[in-house]
């Protein structure tokens, strides 16, 4: 990637004297455990927003591999390439697109947070982008570990960030202490730590064999839910499937991240 250094960084005063009141948004995908369908939120984020996609996982590009040439490839020779981080922010800082999206791999997680923690939510607020956080929480076996780390990551970013939670029900059900299965909302963690610290949470329903089967075959096909749904070489029943997934899911969206 190559950007133009030399052109200032518009201030917040800027940005809102070039387009009145306008605010852009950079919304990151952190998360330290792999598979439990971050890649997937990071692409519902770009279709509903209609985002610019950037993919920092430089082993998996699940992202790209969906969004293709729209999404921007942050790759490096190190773990975490501090100079190709740092042209994806000057672009994003700079761009008069409304909302990004950033999927980063969990890998990259331990470093991907001492460079968010270099006070980037004070320079992307003061430069008229609002920082956002999307962690993933899981049922089944992967519950304890995603909220061991959505509790550091609420804990560390509340005050500099919006964070919005993501409760994915694909791998089971969110048990609480008590044994008992329950909603991500009704949890003591949830009421007493989450609850006035984020934006809300987002369910993704466990879905049924049929709508699983769809949602495989669009992960396959590497296609976005609205080039999958016109597809007119795929079964009627198929694509009124996927439809009912994304109007389902765009309305749960809907109701958190209304702006």
């Amino acid at each position: 990637m190559s950007s133009d250094t030399t052109a200032p960084v518009e201030t917040l005063a800027e940005q809102e004297q070039r387009v009145p009141g306008a605010m852009r948004h950079a919304h990151f995908l952190l998360q330290s455990k792999g598979g439990i369908g971050k890649s997937y939120v990071a692409r519902l984020l770009s279709e509903f927003w209609d985002a610019e996609p950037w993919d920092l996982d430089n082993r998996a590009n699940t992202l790209s591999n969906v969004s293709g040439p729209r999404t921007s490839k942050v790759q490096g020779q190190a773990e975490i390439d501090h100079s190709a981080l740092d042209e994806m922010c000057d672009r994003i800082l700079r761009s008069s697109t409304t909302h990004h999206v950033i999927d980063t791999g969990s890998w990259q997680w331990p470093r991907m947070r001492e460079y968010m923690d270099n006070r980037m939510s004070t320079l992307f607020g003061d430069n008229g982008v609002q920082l956002w956080l999307h962690p993933v929480i899981c049922g089944g076996q992967l519950q304890e570990n995603t909220m061991a780390y959505c509790d550091q990551l609420v804990q560390a970013w509340h005050s500099k960030t919006k964070i919005v939670l993501w409760e994915n029900l694909y791998f089971g059900e969110i048990i609480n202490v008590e044994g008992v299965a329950c909603d991500l909302a009704e949890t003591k963690i949830y009421k007493d730590e989450w609850k006035d610290r984020t934006e809300g949470i987002i369910t993704l329903p466990n879905p049924q064999l049929a709508f699983r089967s769809a949602l495989q075959d669009l992960e396959s096909r590497h296609m976005t839910f609205a080039e999958a749904i016109a597809d007119p070489t795929q079964f009627i029943m198929h694509r009124q499937r996927l439809k009912n997934i994304w109007d389902d899911i765009s309305a749960r969206m809907s109701a958190v991240l209304s702006m």
